[in-house]
This record gives C-alpha cells, structure tokens and sequence, in this order.
C-alpha cells in the first residue's frame, strides 16, 4: 500500500479549500485527510515537520494574515520577499520570531528543553572520545 506524505496532504487539502487556512486548520485537515494516527510523542515532530516542510515547499505560502495558502493563486510579487544578507545575529533573531510564530499559530508553547538544553554547535569537529 503506498502512504502519502503529510505535505501532499496538505496540499490536496488546500487545493480543495477555497481560502487559506491557519496552520493549525491545515494541520488537522491534513491528518484527518490522510486518516493518520498520530501518538502523543510523535506529535510535536509531525508538527515541526510540517511547517518546515511548508516553509521550504514553493507549493505554499505563509500570508501576512498567519495563514496559509497556495503559492500558485498569488502573484509572485506577494509571495516573495526580498531579503537581505543576513547576519548572525538577525539569523537568531529570525528563529526566534519562526518559533513564536509556530507556537502563536499552535495555541501552546513548543517546549521548554529547547531552552534548557545546552546548544550545540555543529561546526565545531566532534571529539573522538565522544558519543551521541
């Protein structure tokens, strides 16, 4: 049996709506169009993959209302935006601001251990002595 992924969920729920949706709207559509069972700790990884997917997929476009809808019913002049270089300090500022996003559109926070996690940096060579 082939399974579809959640974004081509997604998207068949949005090529059958006729306005955009809030992501949490599309987000439940799309698991009860794909009649997906979802456990509790897999959740908020279904969550975040669905946005990031959404976020990287030209198919979509996040609307200044906070909703979203297809890219192909907009001119490209509304769905692109010109960005400028950014620096690190504005790619922290970003992050921030995606995620208070995410949990705007969502109605509950993501998760503390993000915040009481030590970063990690992932340029910095791993230590051979060292495991996952």
């Amino acid at each position: 049996m082939s399974e579809t992924s959640l974004i081509n969920h997604a998207l068949n729920v949005l090529n059958a709506s006729n306005k955009p949706l809030t992501f949490k709207e599309l987000f439940d559509r799309s698991v009860k169009e794909g009649n997906l069972q979802i456990s509790e700790d897999a959740l908020k990884s279904k969550i975040s993959s669905l946005y990031t997917q959404l976020l990287s997929d030209s198919r979509f476009t996040l609307l200044d209302d906070k909703t979203w809808d297809l890219s192909s019913r907009y001119s490209y002049e509304k769905t692109h935006k010109q960005y400028d270089f950014l620096d690190e300090d504005d790619e922290e500022e970003i992050d921030a601001e995606e995620k208070e996003l995410l949990e705007e559109e969502l109605g509950e926070e993501l998760s503390k251990r993000d915040e009481e996690n030590e970063e990690v940096d992932y340029d910095k060579p791993k230590d051979e002595d060292e495991d996952f």
